[in-house]
């Protein structure tokens, strides 16, 4: 496993800026000769893995394999209307915070 700064050129050139805020950097690996950024999306909890030339994947078995970024894309904002939050919604200490209270207000206690 590889690690190190963030890098977040790889998801700035296929998303909006305004949508790269819900997003944390997790790791990235080399696999073959790519190097592989995992971005994790705060609100939706799925990853987005991509590569410095655009190309996205998805980890099964033991390997990287590439799918169309559109799909990636699709399928890590999947359900986001549903927290109602958007595309744009930051995962900040201010969301976190809000999420808290309204699961106390459902009676639900958190282990942090």
């Amino acid at each position: 496993m590889d690690s190190g700064e963030p890098d977040w050129e790889p998801l700035h050139a296929v998303l909006p800026y305004e949508h790269c805020h819900g997003f944390m950097w997790m790791t990235r690996r080399t696999w073959g000769d790519r190097i592989i950024e995992h971005y994790k999306h705060g609100i939706t909890r799925r990853y987005l893995l991509l590569d410095h030339e655009g190309r996205a994947f998805r980890y099964r078995r033991g390997r990287y394999v590439e799918i169309p970024t559109s799909r990636a894309i699709e399928r890590v904002f999947e359900g986001i209307d549903a927290t109602g939050a958007t595309r744009s919604t930051p995962y900040d200490e201010a969301y976190r915070m809000e999420k808290a209270r309204k699961l106390r207000e459902l009676g639900w206690t958190l282990i942090t």
